[in-house]
């Protein structure tokens, strides 16, 4: 598993284009009206995201994260913890993540995708 993790930090740069990178940060705000595509490539950090991101890429274990909306979202690594208000695609990858989310922000429902083991993700009112 440790393998698999690392091989995701490694090609996470390469698949992860985004406007804005954190990549030593460990408490930030971000604004996604203004920066709708966002890469984080850290571990152990406090994130929270306002207004509807286009596209958020978490790279990393331990990190904590609020988001207003998203509509496409991959979680890499593990021991996050993600809270969501709403969400159209979520996709978890690694172990021991926990994510909730409450509602779609376009579609009829979230897509929901987990690869990885001990992911816990569910739907909270």
């Amino acid at each position: 598993m440790k393998l698999f993790v690392s091989l995701l930090f490694a090609l996470a740069p390469l698949t992860a284009a985004a406007d804005t990178s954190y990549n030593a940060e460990t408490n930030v705000t971000h604004d996604c009206a203004k920066d709708p595509k966002v890469s984080v490539n850290s571990s152990t950090g406090t994130f929270v995201f306002t207004g509807t991101c286009d596209k958020i890429s978490i790279n990393g274990s331990d990190l904590k994260a609020t988001i207003e909306a998203v509509k496409a979202i991959s979680i890499n690594g593990s021991t996050n913890t993600i809270d969501i208000v709403a969400v159209d695609k979520l996709s978890v990858l690694g172990s021991t993540n926990t994510v909730t989310y409450k509602k779609a922000v376009t579609a009829k429902q979230p897509k929901v995708s987990s690869l990885g083991s001990d992911n816990k993700i569910s739907k909270v009112k």
